[in-house]
Parts: C-alpha cells; sequence; structure tokens
C-alpha cells in the first residue's frame, strides 16, 4: 500500500490503531509486557474490506435458479446437461 515500502515484515497495534508499519526490529519497539506477538509464518496481511451492503436478495433469487454452469463451477458439459438442469439446483 506504500510504494516506497511495498512490503513489511511487522506491523504494530495498539488501542485498535495501527501504530508503526516496518522492518521486525522498529516495529518490536513498540512491544510491551501484554503485548500479543502473532507469526504469521511468511504469509501476507492485507487491509480487511467490509462490504457495506447485502445480496440477500440475490442469494434468495439464485436458489430458484437452474445451475448451468460448466465445471468446476456446475455441472453442466452439453446443451443436453443444460435443458435437463433441474431449476433450484444451484
Amino acid at each position: 500500500m506504500n510504494t516506497s515500502q511495498p512490503v513489511a515484515e511487522a506491523v504494530a497495534i495498539a488501542d485498535g490503531k495501527i501504530v508503526a508499519v516496518g522492518a521486525e526490529a522498529d516495529v518490536m519497539t513498540h512491544k510491551g509486557d501484554a503485548t500479543e506477538v502473532t507469526d504469521l509464518g511468511g504469509k501476507a496481511v492485507v487491509p480487511g474490506f467490509v462490504d457495506g451492503h447485502s445480496h440477500f436478495f440475490s442469494l434468495v433469487d439464485v436458489q430458484t435458479q437452474a445451475l448451468c454452469a460448466s465445471p468446476p463451477a456446475g455441472p453442466c458439459t452439453t446443451v443436453a446437461d443444460v435443458i435437463a438442469a433441474p431449476s433450484g439446483s444451484s
């Protein structure tokens, strides 16, 4: 998220806010007695994105439709499969 520092080793969070991002040695200077440290084993952390709306009604609508997608998303590989797909098979 920072073009001058595209990769960071660690992040420090205090009172629900990010207070430091960077090299592990630098970030660990923020560690206190009650600090919880989680080693992600080299995996990435990305910001969370919260969807502010819902597609609930679309979900309900999809339940009445036939699933005509091809593998791996669905079972249909031929026109006959599409024609035979039962409604509500999704």
